[in-house]
């Protein structure tokens, strides 16, 4: 079956049920649609411009980022070639059999062969874009253990979201994450770390501050202990969803040294809105060092004082026992 023998097949249908009215208010509708859509991209570039100084995505300063635009704009071109082909097709559909005096419509009842072309190109397409994404997917998701293109050398970071902060936390001196445990989870210890573990004595905690240097992989465990999240650098091209209890690994690799925003990009609770965070790219290792020890002076200071605070009173005798005597 031809799009002009459905088209035609369709409007047989509708015809003697939709009035010339009828049709104009749809149109009209369509029409605002369209409208209404052309206004919201507007916004948005508008919005990308005013914050990012230029049209259209963001400076890239990853490693990775170089192949992820090339992907996206091969399947941006791929998918406007069809779009701009689809929407044609239809017009011409429109215009070429529209109702006329004396006009007869054909029914049928389909065409095998154009119903396999038509799934089977579009399959052949998506598994092709599956073939070319496997290199780049490869590289920013790697597996639990350090292996293909993320060398051992990655700094190792845990970022664990919650509504709505982002809790970043670096393995300290001995270069062990402490154990967590969702049990011990309060307003004093956001993502439960157990300080029964000697390994947590050494972890260092920031909120909304992710740090590390430039040149250097970078392997970021993200996880969430609340709802579902999506952890944005848009400069570095990484989006992922961090996912309550689910360990997901994400690598990059920063080029250029300077600050930019962590952005969540998942509606995640009424103060999304205000889930903001702060990336610092060091210009070199040793930067990136001096900051990792004065945040572990801080820490170190933090608990001498708790170690040194007067214990706290001994609870009042019961009332009955200072009666008796």
């Amino acid at each position: 079956m031809t799009i002009g023998t459905l088209v035609s097949s369709v409007r047989r249908r509708m015809g003697p049920v939709l009035s010339r009215r009828t049709r104009s208010r749809w149109a009209a509708i369509s029409v605002a649609s369209l409208v209404n859509v052309l206004l919201l991209r507007a916004v948005t570039a508008q919005e990308a411009y005013a914050h990012h100084g230029k049209w259209g995505m963001p400076e890239n300063v990853s490693v990775q980022g170089a192949q992820i635009d090339g992907l996206f704009w091969f399947v941006f071109a791929l998918t406007g070639v069809v779009f701009i082909g689809v929407e044609l097709a239809l017009v011409i559909a429109l215009v070429r059999y529209r109702a006329r005096p004396g006009a007869r419509a054909t029914y049928s009842h389909g065409n095998n062969k154009l119903e396999i072309i038509w799934t089977a190109v579009p399959a052949l397409f998506l598994a092709a874009l599956v073939l070319m994404t496997q290199r780049v997917w490869a590289q920013i998701r790697p597996a639990d253990q350090f292996t293909g293109t993320v060398p051992s050398r990655a700094i190792e970071i845990e970022i664990v979201a919650q509504q709505f902060a982002w809790n970043i936390r670096y393995a300290g001196a001995d270069g062990v994450f402490g154990k967590r445990n969702p049990a011990l989870v309060d307003a004093m210890n956001p993502i439960g770390l157990d300080y029964d573990d000697p390994a947590s004595a050494d972890d260092i905690l920031t909120i909304n501050q992710l740090h590390f240097p430039v040149g250097q992989p970078i392997r970021v465990r993200l996880t969430s202990r609340d709802v579902i999240h999506s952890f944005f650098l848009p400069e570095f091209r990484v989006k992922q969803d961090a996912l309550p209890g689910l360990l997901v690994n994400v690598a990059f690799q920063a080029q250029k040294a300077g600050s930019y925003e962590i952005a969540c990009a998942e509606l995640c609770g009424l103060g999304h809105y205000r889930m903001k965070g702060y990336v610092t790219v060091h210009e070199s290792e040793s930067s990136f060092q001096q900051w990792l020890s004065e945040q572990a002076a801080e820490l170190q200071a933090t608990q001498t004082d708790e170690s040194a605070a007067p214990a706290a009173p001994e609870a009042a005798a019961p009332a009955a026992d200072a009666e008796a005597h």
